[in-house]
């Protein structure tokens, strides 16, 4: 066309309508703008529904993608970098998540348990600041030995100077841990922890089990690098064995989401 009718050849020449009839009209247009700019979590069907827009969810997409005010997800490593800063602004040693590990599934450790009658459960509570670990066992999972291990542990807390006030235990939504009845009663782990303690119990929210990720990630290195290896000749010998083990993740061992530092190194 261009060889043919020279410069005028590259105009635009196309025959469809000037004004499409089912545009979205500029009056609406600004109507879902003013809307996404008030609730900008919703998406084009919420806010269709919540703000009785007329245009189509389609033509809300649109619209919204073409002023640029759509967000896009947040990336997995972008949500657990800010999950990160939240951590890092904690004191340490007042900010703690408690779980129970089951130890009768490991494969290496059963045949030991059975014969020499070693502990069949694991309390611990994880500092979330400095990720140092404390460990009780047990022979059940129930709310009287979590609630004694964790008055035992808030005791070592207030030999070195740390109040009980200042101190936060999350949990999940376990019936060891009161989550049967989360409210404050005349019994129970949450009432020990409150009302006994003068401490602050928290449970994660129910289904959200990565809220408890970082005693649950302990759970999976104490597995690896002590109950899958270590041999044990009596209950007494296991005790001190994995005395040993909780000292050396505690002073010993760098911690690479904590930028190679020990627990000891971020509480001191």
């Amino acid at each position: 066309r261009y060889e043919r009718e020279g410069i005028s050849g590259l105009e635009d020449k196309r025959k469809g309508p000037k004004n499409i009839p089912h545009k979205t009209p500029k009056e609406e247009e600004e109507r879902i703008i003013a809307a996404k700019k008030k609730v900008p979590c919703y998406g084009a069907g919420k806010l269709k529904e919540a703000f009785g827009l007329r245009a189509s969810v389609g033509a809300i997409g649109r619209i919204l993608r073409e002023r640029g005010l759509t967000r896009k997800p947040k990336k997995k490593y972008k949500k657990k970098r800010d999950l990160r800063e939240v951590k890092a602004r904690y004191e340490a040693l007042t900010h703690h998540q408690e779980d129970i590990k089951y130890l009768s599934d490991i494969p290496h450790y059963w045949p030991q348990m059975r014969r020499h009658k070693l502990p069949l459960y694991q309390y611990t509570i994880r500092d979330t600041k400095s990720g140092a670990i404390f460990l009780g066992f047990g022979s059940e999972i129930s709310e009287v030995y979590a609630s004694l291990f964790t008055e035992r542990y808030i005791g070592y807390l207030k030999e070195y100077g740390i109040e009980a006030k200042e101190v936060t235990i999350q949990t999940d939504n376990g019936v060891e841990f009161s989550g049967r009845r989360r409210k404050r009663g005349s019994q129970g782990f949450t009432y020990v922890v409150e009302e006994r303690l003068q401490a602050k119990h928290t449970f994660i929210p129910p289904g959200c089990k990565n809220a408890n990720a970082d005693v649950e990630s302990s759970h999976a290195l104490i597995e690896r690098e002590f109950y899958d290896l270590e041999e044990f000749s009596s209950k007494e010998d296991f005790l001190e064995k994995v005395t040993t083990y909780q000292n050396y993740f505690n002073f010993a061992r760098p911690n690479s989401y904590k930028g190679n530092k020990t627990p000891w190194d971020i509480v001191k």
